[in-house]
């Protein structure tokens, strides 16, 4: 069993496609519908940690980690910078590293 974390969903599941059955976090529709309300609301700027850290999508995605974790995923990790509040969060629980 593997889970791709990564910068970009994007990324992720180009990476998670070249693999059988590769596990990616996937939202649900409410805190997918919360977050691109977001998007909007902030119109290509950058939207602060602490709104981020605020939303249903990245609570959902800190349990998704965390759940990876305790289920004994091997966890393929395909990269990115530094500036993304989500894939920093799913280092830190599984690196324990801070950005």
């Amino acid at each position: 069993m593997t889970a791709i974390i990564g910068q970009g969903m994007e990324m992720v599941n180009t990476v998670a496609g070249g693999l059988k059955n590769a596990l990616t976090f996937s939202p649900s529709k409410g805190a997918n519908d919360e977050w691109i309300d977001l998007l909007k609301l902030y119109d290509g700027k950058l939207i602060p940690d602490n709104i981020v850290k605020d939303t249903k999508v990245f609570k959902e995605n800190k349990a998704w980690i965390e759940n990876v974790i305790k289920e004994g995923y091997d966890v393929l990790d395909a990269g990115g910078g530094t500036n993304s509040t989500f894939y920093n969060m799913e280092k830190e629980i599984l690196y324990g590293v801070k950005k």
